[in-house]
Formats: C-alpha cells, sequence, structure tokens
C-alpha cells in the first residue's frame, strides 16, 4: 500500500516512510504506529488496542505508547496542540486525521466554506484548525484563542472539536462538548464569531444558505 498525506508517503510494500523522495528514518515500533493508525483512519484506537498491536504478548505501560506519539510526531513535524496527522483522544487514545498541505487546500475546489464578517474559507477534504495565531483558518479576534477548535472535512461529512479554548465554543448557540456533526447552514461561534458553514453547489459558488434558528443560550 501507498498512503500520502501532506508531503509524506508511507510505502507498506518498501517498509518505509518518506518526505517527498528522502527516507525518514524511525524506529520500527513508530512506523509501526503509523501503519496501524493508518489502517483504521479516521476511527480512533484505544491505547490497549495499539499497545497490543504494537508490543503483542508483551507488557509495557502507557507511558510507553506517549513516549512513540512524541517520537512519531517529532519526525513528522506535528504537533499535539494543533495536530495535522496525529489527534489526541484524551482518556482514550489516538487517531490519524490526515491533512493536504496548504498549498494543495489553496488550489483545489472545496465545496464547503466557513464563513465570518466580510472574511470566508475553503474547507477541502482534512483538518482544518481555527484560532487566532497563525492557523488554517486564522480568526483576528481578541476573544479567539490561539489554537481554538478544528474542522474535520471527510466524504460526506463534517466534525468540529473545540481545542481546549478559553472562551468555548458553541454549535448553533449550543455548547460544544466533545466532536459534534455539522451541516450546511450550521453556526459555530468561536469565542464571540460565528463562523457560518457553507456548502457550495459547485467550486467557487458564492450561492447564500438559509441560516439555522439559534437556540435560546442558557447562562
Amino acid at each position: 500500500m501507498r498512503f500520502e498525506f501532506g508531503d509524506f508517503v508511507l510505502d507498506t510494500d518498501a517498509r518505509v516512510l518518506r518526505r517527498g523522495t528522502s527516507p525518514l528514518r524511525v524506529s520500527p515500533t513508530a512506523y509501526r504506529l503509523l501503519e496501524v493508525l493508518i489502517a483504521a483512519r479516521p476511527k480512533a484506537l484505544g491505547k490497549q488496542d495499539l499497545m497490543e498491536a504494537i508490543w503483542p504478548d508483551t507488557f509495557v505501560v502507557e507511558t510507553n505508547l506517549a513516549n512513540l506519539v512524541g517520537e512519531l510526531r517529532a519526525a513528522l513535524g506535528d504537533s499535539p496542540d494543533a495536530p495535522r496527522f496525529v489527534r489526541t483522544v484524551h482518556r482514550f487514545g489516538y487517531a490519524f486525521i490526515g491533512a493536504d498541505p496548504p498549498e494543495a487546500r489553496r488550489s483545489r475546489p472545496a465545496g464547503w466554506q466557513a464563513r465570518w464578517h466580510d472574511h470566508s474559507s475553503e474547507l477541502a477534504p482534512g483538518s482544518h484548525v481555527i484560532g487566532r495565531g497563525d492557523q488554517d483558518i486564522r480568526i483576528d479576534d481578541p476573544s479567539v484563542s490561539r489554537v481554538h477548535g478544528r474542522i474535520v472535512v471527510e466524504p460526506g461529512a463534517m466534525t468540529y472539536e473545540d481545542l481546549g479554548s478559553k472562551n468555548g465554543s458553541f454549535l448553533n448557540d449550543e455548547p460544544i462538548d466533545g466532536i459534534v456533526a455539522v451541516r450546511s447552514g450550521d453556526v459555530i461561534t468561536v469565542g464571540t464569531v460565528e463562523v457560518t458553514i457553507v456548502k457550495t453547489r459547485n467550486s467557487g459558488s458564492t450561492q447564500s444558505v438559509e441560516r439555522r434558528a439559534p437556540r435560546p443560550r442558557h447562562a
């Protein structure tokens, strides 16, 4: 199997991980972790399942797995705070989310848009981190955290997850706890900024959609 993600290629036939055309030096166990996570995508795998897959018939503690995830993230240039490839599922395990490089996102028709104020951002398949910092979707507002939340676009589905932001996230004025499904016309509030999700009929369309009626926000 040859699997491409971002600037990387996992070739399971040759058993090599490459960045561009250059092989990366990773330990056999880190390579096995990546292989298992990619094979299960987009499903999240529990820590015990991962340890059994990586160290069969061997007792290991969770610290070994956490260190291995750290090694893999270092090789991929990934970050636990704003992951592009390996997402931590708190109190459960890990999942491979994958993402296209930014230049591919800008050039590929998306069919989805995030709109706020007089701004918009195309949402191609993959992971899109929202925040005030240098993120995929940059919202320059003091109520928005540097790393606020993440939209994940998959074939036929979209989800949103708050990433521990200071002021929280809301979906149609309901507080978001965990990962929630998002549909066209939904409004995600990050801090005090309302972001409307739009499914366009075709690439490049600026068609407007009916906004869903918000529910009263509880005090």
